[in-house]
């Protein structure tokens, strides 16, 4: 399956999709769906920070001129505070739209745990673009409502490394 552009901006600008690296409510969740990327050189000779929304994309560059290290300032440390500073200026006098998808992908609702299309008893769900004739079909069965609770079943694959306390 190859990815295509839309799939790329829709990762690009998924908060839960970076949350590992870079926490929750970070500096790249911005306020409007923005897709943004950012790099660091080995050594920290330089970073960057580059973004695109509905209308603008920015790129952000630091570094210095005389090949000297940066004082460890990495792409989510410098360049892009800078970057959301650019876009909370462009985006201040308009009306924001999301980012575009292709007409041939198709928006599901995923469980986040899973990663199946979620059932009415997932607590949390993201969601996912699929090109309309490779969309998963066989629902979360992990979890499960009764009595007004939510209980959670994991496969028993997940057996060996779920220890009881």
């Amino acid at each position: 399956m190859g990815l295509t552009v839309s799939s790329i901006a829709g990762i690009l600008s998924d908060p839960y999709a970076r949350m590992l690296e870079f926490g929750c409510a970070g500096i790249l969740d911005f306020p409007v769906q923005t897709a943004v990327k950012t790099g660091t050189s080995s050594d920290y000779l330089d970073s960057w920070a580059v973004g695109f929304n509905d209308k603008y994309t920015v790129g952000v560059w630091m570094g210095n001129l005389d090949y000297e290290p940066t004082v460890e300032i990495t792409g989510a440390r410098g360049p892009a505070l800078v970057l959301r500073a650019v876009f909370n200026e462009l985006n201040k006098q308009r009306e924001t739209k999301p980012l575009f998808f292709s007409r041939t992908l198709k928006p599901k609702k995923i469980c986040a745990l899973s990663g199946k299309p979620a059932s009415s008893s997932c607590p949390r769900t993201i969601i996912e673009w699929y090109k309309k004739d490779n969309t998963p079909q066989k629902v979360c069965n992990w979890h499960k409502k009764k009595n007004g609770l939510i209980y959670v079943k994991l496969p028993s694959i997940y057996n060996s490394t779920v220890k009881s306390f």
